[in-house]
């Protein structure tokens, strides 16, 4: 018995790098975005304006994702789950009840020290299958657990 107390006292590590999908979904929304912009009722001025709009939107969002620098998450039975800020120190986070998981897509809500409110978009490309997978079991069985009760 050991070998499991210790075991669930090791932190285990979750980076979370930039996703292909999380990519072709914002292109998708644009392009839709950018069609509407254009197959609707409004003048031609404002359509044009709402066009722009999206452009400038789609700009900024590319911009973020090449500028995008991985995170890690964190989580172990003794200090629960911990998100690493830009200066690599770890920060305690409470999983809200409002977190969704999916196989596709896991949708991330928490409450940082600072009570404010965060969340995250992690898609199963992101992470390695089995750690996406660890991910998922860990905070169906920890995180979300703790906090509905």
């Amino acid at each position: 018995m050991p070998n499991s107390s210790k075991k669930s006292a090791e932190a285990r590590l979750f980076t979370i790098e930039r996703s292909r999908k999380h990519l072709y979904l914002l292109i998708l929304i644009h392009s839709l975005a950018a069609i509407a912009s254009f197959a609707n009722g409004l003048a031609l001025p404002y359509q044009f304006l709402a066009f722009l709009i999206v452009i400038g939107s789609a700009f900024f969002h590319w911009r973020d994702c090449q500028h995008f620098k991985p995170y890690q998450i964190r989580h172990s039975e003794l200090s629960g789950w911990q998100l690493a800020t830009a200066t690599h120190e770890y920060q305690a986070m409470q999983i809200l009840p409002s977190t969704v998981l999916t196989s596709q897509l896991l949708i991330l809500h928490f409450r940082l020290k600072t009570r404010k409110t965060h969340s995250l978009l992690i898609f199963n490309d992101a992470l390695e299958t089995k750690d996406f997978r660890a991910l998922l079991v860990d905070l169906k069985i920890s995180g979300l657990a703790k906090d509905k009760a």
